[in-house]
């Protein structure tokens, strides 16, 4: 069996050995770099990355990376899309774990990838991705590009990798420029104008930069077509925070309430809805939003799209619950709550500190 690994590259000499040192169980790696400038390309060289220099302008990230695919050859059974900026765990081993896993007539691996890490380096983002896989994919989207089967014909065969087994990290670069986000992204609507991802991702970039309005607008636009409850519950939560940073709390709590009867079993709604709440000095809302978030079964939670975040699921209810009870009078519970957290999140500074002041109260 032939593994090989391809990715894209810009300005990322920093990443290049702590990639390359897990990238080396692959009998190839492939990277197509844009235009680095800072030794990216001579230090992977020097790793025996095979490195492609090209100009692609306007840039867009599906053609990259499907330039970079198609400079796999075709011998290749298992191709694996990683950025330099992500890394396999474990580092070494991690081959044996596809090859055991690629058989029978698959066609992709899925497995979980921690997107974004707190600043204690745990977990904040987890969700299931699928860039394990063989040539009958292809990237489509400007940017946020997923693969799509390259023609009807195709038929997708997958299997789940053990998550106690095989992760991916991504260890945010924030050097990255994210400049060019916001035109690909608009790019990306104006190819595809009835779809509602595409609609729902120039909302959130205009969301990052601040641009409330417009977030909200095209957020209810999203809202009028969209059938995801997952995506519209989380545009109308962006909805109520865009209200939010507006100063109009009333219409934001409406839109927080929304995305709670929109999708009542996923606990970051609630956790959303509670954190409004406090940030407002209702504590009683707040307690009871976390409390509605706590009762949610751990057993429930599903890693099938990217809007799952770790502290709603793990710390956060008891945090909330501890921090509200506190600010209510009732010490016990909160130090019930607050001892919760804390075992939950012991590497949390501001848990740790809560709980210090909590628990020495009489």
């Amino acid at each position: 069996m032939k593994i090989a690994i391809y990715g894209i590259s810009l300005n990322e000499v920093h990443n290049v050995k702590r990639f390359m040192q897990v990238a080396n169980e692959a009998d190839l790696v492939i990277i197509v770099d844009s235009g680095s400038t800072d030794g990216t390309v001579e230090m992977l060289k020097e790793y025996n990355a095979q490195v492609h220099s090209i100009k692609l302008s306007p840039f867009r990230f599906d053609k990259a990376r499907n330039i970079a695919l198609a400079l796999v050859p075709d011998e290749f059974d298992c191709l694996i899309s990683l950025d330099l900026d992500e890394i396999i765990e474990p580092q070494t081993g991690w081959r044996k774990i596809i090859e055991n896993k690629w058989t029978g007539k698959i066609n992709r691996l899925n497995y979980l990838i921690i997107q974004r890490h707190k600043p204690n380096g745990s977990p904040e983002i987890i969700f299931k991705a699928n860039k394990i896989h063989n040539k009958q994919f292809k990237w489509i989207y400007p940017v946020h590009e997923v693969l799509s089967p390259v023609d009807e014909n195709v038929k997708i065969k997958s299997k789940d990798l053990d998550s106690n087994q095989f992760q991916v990290h991504h260890w945010q670069d924030h050097l990255k420029d994210r400049q060019r986000y916001l035109p690909l992204l608009k790019l990306a609507l104006k190819e595809n104008p009835s779809d509602e991802r595409c609609m729902h991702y120039l909302a959130r970039e205009y969301y990052s930069q601040k641009k409330w309005n417009k977030a909200i607008k095209l957020f209810q636009e999203h809202l009028s077509s969209a059938t995801w409850k997952a995506e519209r519950a989380a545009s109308m939560h962006l909805i109520g925070q865009s209200y939010f940073n507006l100063e109009k709390k009333s219409l934001a709590e409406v839109w927080f309430l929304r995305a709670c009867a929109e999708n009542p079993n996923k606990r970051e709604h609630w956790i959303e809805l509670a954190n409004f709440y406090f940030e407002i000095g209702f504590f009683e809302g707040c307690y009871a939003a976390a409390l509605r978030a706590q009762n949610i079964p751990v057993e429930t939670r599903n890693f099938e799209h990217y809007l799952s975040n770790e502290y709603s699921w793990n710390e956060g209810p008891f945090d909330l619950m501890a921090i509200s009870s506190w600010n209510l009078g009732h010490i016990e519970d909160a130090k019930k709550n607050i001892q919760k957290a804390l075992e939950l999140a012991p590497d949390d500074d501001r848990i740790k500190k809560n709980a210090e002041i909590i628990l020495k109260k009489k």
